[in-house]
């Protein structure tokens, strides 16, 4: 087994062990966490990682959302949530897609009682947890930073997002350019951000659109689960790897080929199971009175950041992605 899961299940153990008699004494509650886009292969491994947290401490666990990137969409699933018309819920989960959108409902949750717990919310509510498993700004810097180095630090960019509206992209994308701008001047941002990185085949097409706008791009920035890899798959179709560099998030099963190829220069990730164990585990955790404070670990995170004041949980959990790293984040089941 590998050294940090190890570690990992080590400590998870004896948390849960230490909550076994509270978890006696208390009823099986519920936790429906509500995603960005479902049937991807990240929302799989994040319901997994929700059972595996839930299992821990007495949690029944599912997971929902839009089938797409759609606000309204996951708005409404979670005003069903609150009013009890489709799964009821002690907690709800919740990757936003548009700030605006669900403040409202997440206030109106809290009205009712549930418990409210964010992944990547951060600025949704300040009363609501949220848990961010990468630095925002650390995050769109360091892509920025190896996009420049593949770049040659000059030329012309691109950033796809999976959603407009979305925060953590948004922050993620912000850095990016900020960072871009104070350390690479000789670089500049072609167009506005394009959306649709959830999508394979949207970001693909994308991607064949954008090239031809701007025939002198030299480099892809992509954050969304599939941006990265669409983008690589077009690149790497019309022959063009060696001239326009592709930088981005995506899981290791999906780069394989073109990190291998070299259409896909480097990815970035976290790992979506930790993830959905910490959502459950900090519900779990408030549920059974376990004191969420400095010093304490999260399962699926291990030692993070907690800042009470804010109710914000951060950690350091970046995989970069590249031929040395690809085996073994595969072996992970990543």
């Amino acid at each position: 087994m590998h050294r940090r899961a190890a570690l990992g299940l080590i400590g998870f153990a004896g948390l849960t062990a230490a909550l076994r008699p509270a978890r006696a004494q208390m009823h099986q509650k519920r936790l429906v966490m509500i995603t960005d886009v479902m049937g991807t292969a990240w929302s799989d491994l994040m319901e997994k990682g929700l059972r595996q947290g839930g299992q821990g401490f007495f949690l029944n666990t599912s997971l929902i959302g839009p089938e797409r990137p759609d606000a309204a969409r996951q708005a409404a699933l979670m005003q069903a949530v609150i009013d009890g018309k489709s799964e009821t819920a002690d907690a709800i989960g919740l990757m936003p897609l548009e700030v605006a959108r669900l403040a409202p409902l997440v206030q109106a949750a809290r009205d009712a009682g549930i418990l409210v717990v964010t992944l990547q919310g951060k600025g949704l509510d300040p009363h609501a947890w949220d848990i961010e498993p990468v630095d925002p700004a650390a995050f769109g810097a360091r892509q920025m930073e190896a996009l420049a180095r593949e770049m040659g630090g000059q030329g012309k960019y691109v950033i796809f997002v999976g959603a407009l509206a979305m925060p953590a992209h948004s922050a993620w994308a912000e850095a990016a350019i900020a960072y871009q701008k104070a350390h690479f001047p000789a670089m500049s941002l072609a167009a506005p951000r394009f959306p649709d990185g959830f999508d394979l085949s949207a970001s693909a097409r994308m991607t064949g659109d954008v090239i031809e706008a701007f025939p002198d791009l030299g480099g892809i920035l992509a954050f969304g689960e599939n941006g990265a890899v669409g983008a690589a798959k077009t690149v790497a179709a019309r022959g063009l790897a060696g001239r326009v560099a592709v930088v981005g998030m995506a899981l290791p099963s999906a780069a394989r080929e073109f990190i291998l190829s070299g259409a896909l220069r480097r990815g970035f990730c976290w790992n979506p199971l930790d993830a959905g164990a910490a959502t459950a585990a900090v519900c779990g955790m408030i549920f059974t009175g376990h004191a969420l404070r400095a010093g304490v670990e999260v399962p699926g995170l291990g030692l993070a950041d907690i800042d009470l004041a804010h109710h914000l949980i951060r950690a350091d959990r970046v995989l970069e992605i590249d031929r040395a790293s690809l085996p073994g984040l595969m072996a992970e089941g990543l």
